[in-house]
């Protein structure tokens, strides 16, 4: 039930990431997120986030120690 919440704000996040990437290439900026992604705080240990961050995001993810 709360999956959706989680989805939708993940999708916020990404909105801005590819917003940033396209600014850094517009400017001739490598990026790229090779190293994938890492969650982290109390949040990050919701159980099924980190598989709907994957799912969202298109890129390996990970929980933070």
């Amino acid at each position: 039930m709360i999956e959706p919440r989680y989805t939708e704000l993940l999708n916020l996040v990404n909105e801005e990431i590819l917003q940033l990437q396209e600014q850094l290439r517009q400017q001739g900026v490598k990026h790229h997120l090779a190293a994938g992604i890492v969650l982290t705080g109390g949040a990050a240990q919701i159980e099924g986030l980190a598989a709907c961050a994957q799912r969202v995001f298109h890129t390996q993810v990970r929980i933070g120690a």
